[in-house]
Formats: C-alpha cells, sequence, structure tokens
C-alpha cells in the first residue's frame, strides 16, 4: 500500500485525531485510514442518493403522482 505524508498540518487537527484514535484504542495512521474510508463511502452514498432523486423525478414526471398503494396491499380498496 502507498504511503502518503501530509505537511504543514495545523498541531490542533493532529491532537484532535490523536486524541480520537486513543478513543478508538487503536494508531493514528488506523484512525486516519478510517477517516478517508469513511469518507469516500459517504460521498458514494450522496451519489447513489442523487441518482435515486433524479430517477423518482423522472418517474413522477413520466407517470405523474401515484395514488398510495397501502390500501391494495392489505387488501382493503373499493369494490
Amino acid at each position: 500500500m502507498p504511503d502518503i505524508i501530509l505537511h504543514d498540518v495545523p498541531e490542533h487537527i493532529i491532537a484532535l485525531h490523536t486524541q480520537q484514535a486513543m478513543q478508538e484504542g487503536v494508531d493514528l495512521e488506523s484512525h486516519l485510514l478510517e477517516v478517508l474510508q469513511a469518507t469516500i463511502e459517504k460521498q458514494d452514498r450522496q451519489g447513489l442518493l442523487q441518482e435515486i432523486i433524479a430517477v423518482q423525478a423522472d418517474m413522477k414526471q413520466k407517470y405523474g403522482l401515484l395514488p398510495d398503494s397501502t390500501p391494495f396491499i392489505r387488501g382493503v380498496w373499493d369494490e
């Protein structure tokens, strides 16, 4: 795995992440790797959410606002 070297990181940032790493019971490197992974996962979720919203908008434009299907699912609909 490649190494990453960061220069000129403010002391308060290092202190904050060091404290968080200690609370998690891991070393600073493991903690920072977890932070980076979580950031990527969050971006992936946000991208997926945007895709879902776009599909919903397309469906609404194409089919209009559909009625609530709950009564149909429960088997309680007007005959």
